[in-house]
């Protein structure tokens, strides 16, 4: 089953790399139904959990808009933030409101939330990089075009060049 799921997700990359994500996902429900119709028994679970994923993320997100907050931040701006967070509760995450919360799962939840900003300390590095390699090539049609300038590939660039 992995290894056969594995090649699907393998050729909708390869062919639909650059599309939305819409659109990938599309050609592997194609490519799933087709296995399904082809008796491959692990092809039918993977597509409920799918739908079940889907259809989760489209509640979470209904929640999150109806359930929201303005809240004034320090520098002085107002911001609309979400009442509606997720926790874990007895093993599992689920979307609670802010004030149905006890302090422990408070305390988790600002946890979490610190570690997701301190996430994404390396895509603005990256991103950081990408302007340094554009500025040194004005010119450049983009990142490929600009590495390529420069003898390497985007990836290479990003791997070797230090952080600052």
């Amino acid at each position: 089953m992995t290894d056969e799921l594995t090649d699907l997700l393998d050729q909708v990359c390869d062919t639909h790399g650059a599309q939305k994500a819409s659109v990938q996902a599309a050609e592997l429900r194609a490519l799933l139904v087709d296995a399904m119709q082809a008796q491959r028994d692990w092809a039918g679970p993977i597509l409920d959990a799918a739908l079940i994923d889907g259809l989760a993320k489209r509640v979470k997100a209904h929640q999150r808009k109806r359930n929201r907050v303005a809240m004034k931040m320090r520098a002085g701006n107002v911001v609309d933030i979400a009442t509606i967070v997720g926790t874990r509760r007895d093993g599992a995450w689920v979307q609670t409101s802010i004030a149905d919360m006890d302090w422990p799962e408070v305390d988790t939840w600002a946890t979490t939330t610190r570690r997701n900003i301190e996430g994404l300390e390396p895509r603005v590095i990256v991103a950081e990089k990408l302007q340094r390699l554009r500025d040194a090539y004005p010119d450049s049609s983009g990142p490929a075009d600009a590495a390529r300038r420069a003898g390497t590939t985007v990836e290479d660039f990003i791997a070797a060049e230090v952080a600052s």
